[in-house]
């Protein structure tokens, strides 16, 4: 069985490959996703397979290619058993790349409905890196992450005893204050940035520090043509 195949082989991207798990129906691909979740805790092998398996689909997904529910259910056990690993070997990769709104409607709805706190952080840092560049579509995306439940309870959160892949609240906020910093020239007059950056004002001005409350406010006040963002500064400045 493909099962004690994998457990016979030193390297599971090629046996994976080569058991054509990539090519298997959506259906197929669940049960197999159930079977190897329940055999295996390694984070490793669980981003392997997500690599393998999972991400090739969600960056082929189309107006003409929709996401089963069977495919999205295999996502949500590895969100459930491995969320750090969903979120380096998928969430992130498909951010970073060519995000249509198939792609868009599937990530929100897989984070909001399965991602902790500390993993939705870890999205939102990784997101905001210097390699990523902002358009309008992660705009929204993000922008609705931080209108998320979660989100917001996230920020309530003092600290964690944080293993290496988990980001806390200032992470995520430090790392959004540099992302705003970076594309402010670029985005300053596009109403999805200044949706954006409001709703980050209106959420985490409890959360900014000093520092930061007047780093962010002298970034915003170098344009003020946009009303939004005209909105944001008045927030801050209250």
């Amino acid at each position: 069985e493909l099962k004690d195949y994998l457990a016979n082989t030193n390297n599971l991207r090629a046996a994976l490959i080569s058991a054509n798990v990539g090519s298997a129906t959506d259906e197929a691909l669940y049960n197999f996703v159930l079977e190897f979740l329940h055999d295996s805790s390694s984070a490793a092998t669980a981003s392997t397979l997500v690599e393998v398996a999972l991400l090739p689909r969600v960056v082929s997904f189309s107006a003409q290619r929709q996401p089963s529910r069977h495919f999205f259910a295999a996502a949500t056990h590895f969100a459930v058993s491995h969320p750090f690993a969903l979120v380096h070997a998928l969430i992130v990769p498909v951010m970073c790349g060519n995000l249509g709104s198939v792609q868009t409607d599937f990530l929100t709805r897989l984070i909001k409905e399965t991602l902790s706190g500390p993993a939705l952080g870890t999205i939102i840092v990784e997101s905001s890196k210097e390699s990523v560049i902002w358009n309008d579509t992660i705009l929204g995306l993000m922008t609705g992450l931080i209108n998320t439940k979660t989100f917001a309870q996230f920020l309530k959160t003092s600290g964690f005893n944080s293993r290496s892949s988990e980001s806390t609240p200032d992470d995520a906020i430090s790392a959004l204050v540099g992302a705003i910093e970076r594309f402010y020239d670029v985005l300053f007059d596009s109403k999805k940035f200044g949706l954006f950056v409001f709703n980050f004002v209106h959420k985490c001005l409890s959360r900014l520090t000093p520092l930061l409350r007047a780093r962010l406010r002298t970034i915003l006040e170098k344009r003020s043509t946009n009303n939004i963002l005209g909105s944001a500064i008045s927030k801050l400045n209250s």
